[in-house]
């Protein structure tokens, strides 16, 4: 029997799970109390089918093992996530176990079902520690606003990122002045985006500020000398003093993987994060998939080639005309040269340059293959790891058919006054095409 059976065969015992609720559930610093009290109305029948099946599943976690050793190994074997619900399913299900024994001596069954029903209460989210020493999706740092430098990158210019350092986020506590002065800033600046990331770390901030408990997940900041901060997801093990946090970082939850951290690289998940928590195809959108950042190198090398060979062969002017008019500014002036490129883009569309296409190809090859040749697989989220690897092999073919989109055309409505000194016909705006 392996974890999987065990739990398939508890789901079969649901019925016996009227007498306690989940909010009722026995705890575990309890459950032997309770037991020695003896409650409940199962039948012997009931309670021998549990006993064997605690028994058989004890069988699992060696002696020098913890339950995480058991739920992550059936992880890895079996590429599925235990729902949230199912996991307080099988809570109450052992409790009722275990307050249905009446005997004053621990059978072996009870002994398992202590340990495991601590193990289930103290890891309420994600018991299989599938996100565990894993880094963190974009999603989770934008809502977490943290701005990494990559981030701080895409936001332009970013001279709001610059004025603005986030000095207040290094005070213990904020006074209602400095507040109404940081709020007075906030309106002063030019990009929205800069102060929707600052509202979102001041909101994290005041979230920190709240205790930690045993069993959490939260993410963590680990700092060495001269490299980039490290973010990656930890089980809180327990509290130190005020000032530092014992986490664990690995998924069998070892000794040598508890480190430990300044309160203040501890971020715990907000209430919109922790709902992901509670669905596993949800969850698939915390964790960073290790192939995202060699589609974005890929992607943004295509878009340099395309545009490269666009303007070496006279098809567009320059890059920056060609960013002009992708976002619109288009002037009466350009109107000439704009006619000249779409007549050009159009006959790319009826006869793709295949020499070209092929040069693309084959990089997109040669770094898959190197990138696929060097991962590290201990990286990908396990249960959608087939899936990336998968994607990842059939990506190079992809990305060229997304390369000859680039030389397709889209209609774009713009709106000119003059307009009708190129075509004196228009009486309303006319529908141009411009490159995507």
């Amino acid at each position: 029997m392996d974890l999987a059976t065990f739990f398939e065969e508890l789901d079969e015992l649901k019925g016996a799970t009227k007498e306690i609720t989940p909010t009722k559930s026995v705890k575990s610093d309890g459950w032997l109390k309770n037991l020695k009290k003896g409650s409940g109305s199962k039948s012997k029948g009931e309670i021998s089918t549990l006993e064997k099946l605690l028994i058989q599943v004890g069988k699992l976690k060696q002696s020098h093992e913890t339950w995480a050793h058991v739920f992550y190994r059936n992880l890895q074997t079996h590429h599925t996530l235990t729902p949230h619900a199912s996991a307080q399913q099988y809570r109450v299900i052992i409790s009722n176990y275990i307050a249905a024994t009446n005997t004053k001596e621990l059978s072996p069954g009870t002994v398992i079902a202590g340990g495991l029903l601590q193990y289930l209460e103290s890891h309420e989210d994600d018991p299989d520690n599938s996100m565990i020493g894993h880094a963190p999706s974009e999603l989770v740092m934008t809502q977490l606003g943290i701005v990494t430098p990559t981030k701080k990158e895409r936001l332009g210019t970013s001279d709001d990122i610059r004025e603005s350092s986030l000095s207040y986020l290094n005070q213990t506590q904020m006074t209602f002045k400095e507040l109404k002065q940081q709020v007075i800033k906030w309106s002063e600046m030019r990009d929205e985006k800069v102060v929707l990331y600052e509202l979102r770390a001041l909101a994290v901030h005041l979230v920190k500020e709240q205790p930690l408990n045993r069993g959490e997940i939260v993410l963590l900041c680990k700092v060495r000398d001269n490299d980039p901060p490290q973010y990656l997801y930890g089980r809180i093990k327990e509290h130190r003093n005020e000032e530092e946090v014992a986490i664990t970082t690995h998924a069998y939850e070892d000794e040598g993987s508890v480190v430990i951290v300044p309160r203040s690289r501890v971020y715990p998940l907000n209430g919109g994060l922790r709902q992901y928590l509670q669905f596993p195809k949800q969850m698939e959108k915390l964790v960073l998939d290790p192939t995202d950042a060699l589609y974005q190198v890929l992607m943004d090398e295509l878009k340099t080639r395309c545009d490269a060979y666009l303007i070496s062969n006279a098809i567009i002017p320059s890059a920056h005309t060609l960013s002009e008019w992708n976002g619109g500014n288009v002037a009466v002036s350009d109107l000439p040269a704009l006619r000249n490129s779409l007549r050009h883009l159009r006959s790319l569309v009826e006869v793709p340059p295949q020499a070209f296409l092929l040069q693309l190809e084959s990089y997109c090859s040669q770094e898959v293959e190197t990138f696929y040749r060097n991962m590290d697989h201990s990286a990908f989220f396990i249960p959608t790891k087939q899936q990336s690897i998968s994607i990842l092999q059939r990506f190079a073919s992809s990305r060229v058919t997304m390369a000859k989109q680039r030389f397709q055309v889209k209609p774009v409505l713009v709106k000119f006054d003059a307009i009708s000194d190129f075509w004196p016909s228009a009486k309303e705006p006319w529908k141009l095409f411009l490159l995507k």
